[in-house]
């Protein structure tokens, strides 16, 4: 495996993904190979490493932020720059499989769904179909900025820009 350097943007759990944002820079992987990643910044572009051949898997992708990584690592969710949406990736073949409204993005521990924050609450979407699943009312004048699940997915955290931490519980993940 060709390890993911701290202080990147996002490295899927397998470590075989590395998606970066930003301005270009040099890194050596941990078996020596040489990569060309990017700062991070603030900026309308990501690339997308595979680092098991260590080189770039598709071409940048513009006006997206990464946000997170289904913990199958089989698919990425990225934040659209200037909009209220949100894209669900493909790792394998790099395509978007469908765009969702909301902010904030978390996969449940089971990758089987995601959740975003919406202006009136958190959307649940089904992650191979990006089909609605079910809405939870939130007020949000705080603006929920951070949404995570627990590890055996029967609670769900968010937190606003207040600090204020959220919890909700089901019976089941």
């Amino acid at each position: 495996d060709g390890g993911c350097a701290t202080g990147f943007r996002l490295c899927s759990p397998d470590s075989r993904w590395l998606i970066t944002a930003g301005t270009s820079q040099k890194l050596e992987d941990a078996k020596g190979r040489r990569l060309e990643l990017s700062e991070l910044q603030s900026s309308p572009e990501i690339k997308w490493w595979d680092l098991s051949k260590s080189e770039e898997s598709v071409p940048p992708i513009k006006s997206v932020w990464p946000e997170a990584f289904s913990p199958d690592g089989a698919l990425m969710a990225s934040l659209s720059l200037g909009t209220a949406e949100s894209k669900v990736w493909d790792l394998g073949s790099g395509s978007d499989r469908f765009t969702i409204v909301g902010r904030a993005v978390a996969f449940t521990p089971d990758s089987k769904r995601v959740v975003t924050v919406t202006g009136s609450g958190l959307v649940f979407w089904d992650s191979v179909r990006g089909d609605r699943i079910l809405s939870i009312p939130v007020d949000d004048k705080a603006q929920v900025r951070v949404v995570a699940f627990s590890p055996d997915g029967r609670k769900l955290a968010a937190v606003d820009s207040n600090g204020t931490i959220r919890i909700w519980q089901s019976d089941r993940p």
